[in-house]
Formats: structure tokens, sequence, C-alpha cells
């Protein structure tokens, strides 16, 4: 176990090796519950996000997610994210959800904040709602279908939908990214 980013989390479990050869060859499960999670919402929360990142957020749609980096004042690279439109949540407003890295997860959010909340969204730090699992590796697809019941093949790299899992009774936010 090694510190990171306030959480004691492992470095390995049955050997470095052993572990890159399974998520190569079949499928790993990774705890990536130390990221921090983001939810924005408001009226048109795209155009509001826009001045802080460069890439364009209006190629997204529900469903759709994008890799960028958070601007600082003067225009360089503050931190990478990911950033999920979850679409509209009523008539005038959206949600997005946005995917914060953990070692500046606290810097970042008030950064956040401070520049969204003045401009009408709300922001909620949703970290503590759940857990995040990266499953990885050729199998991953095939697993949750198995665990879901669901055909998964139409969902497109960087998309996401939820999905319900057998012995679960909520759905699951689930993402290719």
């Amino acid at each position: 176990m090694v510190p990171f980013a306030g959480w004691e989390m492992p470095v390995q479990f049955s050997g470095l090796i052993q572990e890159h050869k399974a998520v190569r060859n079949s499928v790993g499960m990774f705890d990536i519950s130390h990221m921090g999670v983001l939810r924005l919402e408001g009226t048109n929360p795209k155009d509001t996000l826009q001045q802080l990142v460069p890439s364009d957020l209006h190629r997204i749609g529900p469903g759709e997610a994008c890799y960028t980096v958070l601007l600082n004042d003067q225009g360089g690279i503050r931190d990478d994210l990911i950033i999920y439109d979850l679409g509209a949540i009523d008539e005038e407003r959206g949600a997005l959800v946005l995917v914060i890295n953990a070692a500046c997860a606290d810097s970042d959010t008030a950064w956040i904040r401070e520049r969204m909340e003045p401009a009408g969204l709300t922001v909620t730090d949703i970290k503590d709602n759940g857990v995040l699992l990266a499953l990885q590796g050729p199998q991953a697809i095939p697993l949750l279908e198995e665990l879901s019941g669901d055909d998964l093949s139409g969902l497109p790299r960087f998309g996401h939908r939820d999905l319900h899992l057998q012995g679960l009774s909520h759905s699951v936010f689930t993402a290719r990214t």
C-alpha cells in the first residue's frame, strides 16, 4: 500500500507482470475511486464550461464524452479531465459530469466552482456518491454484456450510458473512456 492523494492505494496484488498479462489478454478491474467527480448543472453548461477548456464541447452530445485539458487563467494547462454530457435534465437545464485527477481534485474543484457558480451553474462534488471502477482489457465489454444482459456493441469509444447489472436494484453509469 502506498499513500496517494489522501488514499491508501495498492500498487499491485499478484504481481505486475501477471496483472499486466491479465489485462492485455483478458480483463482487469481497477478501483479509481480516488479520482474527483463533479456534476455541473444549469442553463447551457457546455457554453459556460467552454471558457475553461480548449476542446469544442458542442462536438459532444448526450451519451458522449471527451478527454481534454483544464486551462489556467493564462491559457496554459492546469490539469486534464474527462467531460461527460448527460444531456437535458429538464426543459431549461443540462448536466455534465467531470472526472478530475485525485492529486489536484481539491484545488481543481475550488477553481472550477469560483468560475462556474457566479455564471449560474451548480457545481456538486459527487465523488462520495459511489465508487469508480475501471474495467479494462479485451474481455471487458463481453463481461459487462454478460452481467447486464445488454448488447454493448453500439457503445462507441467515449460513449456512456446507464446499465442495469445483475443483482443491483439501481443503474450503473458505464463509460467507454
